[in-house]
């Protein structure tokens, strides 16, 4: 007995000695209770072991090659906001790289720095391949799915994903989860390949373009887990995300848009937008009914490529012709909140307003406006007339006419790429081909640049959706941490084909919704003149998966049944204990079980 306490607490002593801080050894390692990292300095590569000892990632490569290989310690936030840790640090050939441990965190955390000596002159990077691993999960790549921004596709079939990828055996679940925590300067992008029966993943990072100076330059964080349920370890990631950007999300709200609905959509006009919203205050107030939003047609300006972007002021001719305070006041009159939409990152520049501000947009190589389809004139998130126009517009908007409620549609512009809608899987967008104000600056800094400009300016009072990820997915990481809400899919309308867009993205995506913002599906119909079993379909898919309600209706025309399908949507029951059952078995899912433990016994309910 004492032999053998005296051989566990040799070993013990031992395994304490691999991980003390600063001790360089052939094989460091470190641990949590999730996960153990191994370094081999025989192969320069890591390793990921699950809690039950099996490798689940295995030759990963970051950034360093041939370098000396370290445990430090990780002190606070200054790399992250998960508290003390530990990382193994490989430095060499002008790299950095540190893989990081947290406690109670079932990630490991990657991250490379740029080292570069003080006199050395500026290097311009377009993109970095941060990542390199293989995926063992105890199956072939012939049994394997993969979830990513692209939908559910064989390893070898994906495209890419934007932010986030789950590899998963689809029998049991199990899988490894990775994905990209920060986005404050580039684009995250995860790929898979297949070489023999292994599932390859690859990170890379673009840029635009990057300047490294003298001096460390670190590039964003990359988390990789091995999960018995992948489908926990995507809500893992989105819960690491939401503290690592300290977000707290503001009570989800039950939404009119105008745009869709028949009669009276696009912005509606003065007369029947009060007459539709003092109708649902009454009918569905009661229910958790609770914003009003105009959409596109109540500005000014002129455009052959889009909506007209002139937002600081309201068409005298339009359809709100006593302006949107007026209108506004009067929606906060009956107790809920009004909303507006318009594109905080897009121009005209032949517009008259913006013909004499032309220092305001992004510029392609030969010096032309950076104009894209549909989005118009991408404005320069770096150059100071520009963030005054953004700043003096939201200002206009949520406090001299105070708007609480704001849809900030053509987010991507705001990263000077072209329009790539319907984009999921990963797609060439040219990246790194604007010339900015400030030059060589990153295409998603600027974005991020501009996005929390329109929050300081509006303010921690204002809810903010960003639409739409989909118009080029660019848009889509780096807004986490800022916007409240996101629209996750492309536009839907009222036919079975198109209504189905919602579940499908909002389905992949379920594990972000009330974790890092709440996920906006578009509207639901239901109308009368969509069929019964249609209009039940979507409205219960929204109901079960607790995305934004929101719905585009001319209410005083619906049918007492079909008003009365609508209010038993309502509220959103706020849960995160809702999931879909076949997440890696068909796209869309096609079974969601919703648990309720807030009662006793606690209540499932199954949605087919």
């Amino acid at each position: 007995m004492k032999k053998s306490a005296m051989a566990i607490g040799l070993a013990l002593m031992v395994f304490q000695a691999v991980q003390a801080p600063g001790r360089n050894t052939s094989t460091p390692a470190i641990h949590n209770d999730f996960l153990t990292v191994q370094w081999s300095a025989a192969t320069h590569r890591f390793s990921l072991i699950s809690k039950l000892g099996r490798p689940f990632m295995r030759d990963v490569a970051l950034m360093a090659t041939n370098g000396v290989a370290r445990i430090v310690a990780v002190r606070g936030s200054r790399f992250t906001r998960f508290g003390d840790g530990r990382a193994i640090e490989v430095t060499g050939n002008g790299w950095r790289d540190r893989v990081m441990l947290f406690s109670g965190l079932p990630f490991a955390l990657f991250q490379s720095a740029a080292i570069r000596p003080a006199a050395s002159t500026p290097a311009l990077i377009h993109s970095v391949r941060a990542f390199r691993g293989t995926v063992d999960v105890g199956k072939p790549a012939t049994r394997l799915k993969t979830l990513g921004t692209g939908g559910l596709l064989a390893p070898a079939a994906n495209p890419g994903s934007y932010v986030w990828l789950a590899v998963a055996d689809p029998e049991s679940r199990h899988g490894v989860v990775l994905g990209w925590i920060t986005e404050n300067r580039g684009s995250g992008v995860l790929f898979s390949g297949v070489k023999g029966d292994t599932v390859q993943i690859c990170g890379r990072i673009d840029y635009g373009n990057l300047s490294l100076g003298p001096g460390s330059t670190p590039f964003e964080t990359l988390a990789v887990g091995d999960f018995d349920d992948a489908r926990l370890g995507l809500e893992a990631w989105a819960d690491a995300v939401a503290r690592e950007h300290d977000i707290h999300l503001p009570p989800e709200p039950v939404v009119y848009c105008t745009w869709y609905s028949r009669p009276y959509g696009a912005a509606s006009d003065e007369k029947h937008f009060a007459q539709n919203v003092a109708f649902a205050v009454t009918n569905l107030g009661p229910y958790g009914f609770s914003v009003a939003q105009i959409d596109d047609h109540w500005q000014e300006g002129i455009s052959t490529n889009g909506p007209h972007r002139d937002f600081l002021f309201s068409n005298p001719r339009g359809p709100y012709p006593h302006g949107m305070k007026a209108t506004a006041d009067a929606v906060k009159a009956l107790g809920i909140r009004p909303g507006l939409w318009f594109e905080p990152f897009a121009g005209t520049y032949y517009d008259p307003f913006f013909k004499q501000h032309g220092d305001w947009f992004v510029r392609h190589t030969d010096g032309s406006p950076y104009e894209v389809k549909w989005g118009g004139t991408c404005l320069d998130m770096t150059d100071p007339g520009a963030r005054d126009y953004v700043s003096n517009v939201v200002y206009r908007i949520t406090h001299e006419w105070g708007f609480e409620y704001i849809k900030i549609d053509g987010l991507w512009t705001g990263t000077a790429t072209p329009l790539r809608y319907v984009n999921t899987g990963y797609t060439n967008d040219g990246m790194g081909d604007a010339i900015f104000h400030v030059p060589n600056t990153p295409n998603v800094q600027a974005y991020r640049s501009g996005l929390k400009l329109v929050r300081a300016v509006a303010g921690t009072n204002v809810f903010i959706l960003g639409c739409n990820g989909p118009q080029n997915m660019r848009s889509y990481g780096p807004a986490m941490g800022i916007v409240d809400a996101m629209r996750i899919g492309p536009d839907n309308k009222a036919t079975w084909a198109a209504m189905l867009r919602g579940p499908t993205f909002g389905s992949r995506q379920y594990f972000l919704n009330g974790r890092v913002w709440y996920n906006d599906p578009d509207p639901v119909y239901p109308r009368d003149t969509v069929p019964l079993n249609e209009a039940r379909a979507l409205c219960s898919w929204v109901a079960i998966s607790g995305a934004m309600n929101t719905s585009s209706e001319w209410y005083p025309g619906l049918s007492a049944a079909r008003l009365d399908l609508l209010r038993r949507t309502i509220p959103a029951h706020h849960l995160l204990s809702t999931r879909p059952v076949d997440l890696f078995e068909h796209d869309p899912p096609r079974i969601w079980l919703l648990t309720d433990s807030r009662v006793t016994p606690h209540r499932n309910v199954i949605g087919l």
